[in-house]
């Protein structure tokens, strides 16, 4: 009785083995493809991190462009405004040498009008 109740005790030990055995090359499986998806996500996050400073390294020479594109604006703005102001300054120089241009051509018409008239003789 002894020894069949040994025997017993055997088999269920040798079948308990097995069934540790068979759940730990489940559970090294399991470990691998875990370590697996683990690699690859680590792969996914890196690259989306790259991306991101890549993305944050086009945002910021944009963000760059546009200043100096803004300070190149404000510098033909000022431009602009200094030779509207030279225009309006010859303009104003303009008008007076055609007034006085007018005025020459109104005494000299004067003056031949004057010339043409006869002239009273005193004797």
């Amino acid at each position: 009785a002894a020894v069949a109740e040994l025997g017993s005790e055997k088999k269920e030990m040798e079948d308990r083995l097995c069934q540790l055995e068979v759940s730990n090359e489940n559970s090294t499986e399991l470990l691998a493809s875990v370590k697996a998806a683990v690699a690859q996500a680590e792969g996914e996050r890196d690259e989306a991190m790259a991306a991101h400073d890549n993305m944050k390294d086009i945002v910021t020479a944009a963000e760059q462009r546009v200043s100096t594109l803004e300070a190149e604006l404000e510098s033909a703005k000022a431009a602009v405004a200094e030779v509207e102001s030279e225009k309006q300054s010859f303009g104003e120089r303009l008008s007076l040498v055609t007034a006085r241009e007018s005025d020459s051509t109104q005494s000299m018409t004067d003056a031949q009008v004057q010339l043409t008239q006869p002239r009273p003789y005193h004797l």
